[in-house]
């Protein structure tokens, strides 16, 4: 178990929150972060595949489960844009949700590098 103040922890992604609601279990932790990856690639061609297709409903369901996996994880950052992105899309606003889109990929790009080094540091 651990909990580090040298762990970050922001609006970006509350790492100590997420260790409290793992109860500083690490491996738990890990777990969570390495299956919220996994299931980012596939939510992220699902979302592709709703924009090709001009499906507003089912980009609103992929931004929802985004929104909620990462609150799970207290990845503020992206469940915000998701959330944005969910609420256009169920608006059948498409070219607003593409732009939350976006900005949920960018900000998971940037959380992924946070992560790999977070899990490297864990090991």
């Amino acid at each position: 178990k651990i909990y580090s103040n040298s762990d970050c922890s922001s609006s970006f992604w509350d790492i100590l929150d997420l260790l409290d609601t793992t109860q500083g279990d690490l491996d738990l932790t890990k777990q969570l972060i390495e299956q919220y990856i996994q299931q980012f690639v596939n939510l992220e061609t699902e979302a592709g595949e709703a924009v090709k297709n001009n499906d507003t409903k089912q980009l609103q369901l992929v931004a929802h489960t985004i929104r909620g996996s990462s609150s799970t994880l207290s990845i503020h950052s992206i469940a915000e844009s998701a959330k944005l992105c969910e609420d256009a899309a169920r608006k059948n606003d498409l070219p607003v949700a593409i732009k939350h889109l976006k900005i949920v990929k960018s900000t998971y790009n940037q959380f992924y590098i946070i992560a790999q080094q977070k899990l490297k540091d864990w090991k």
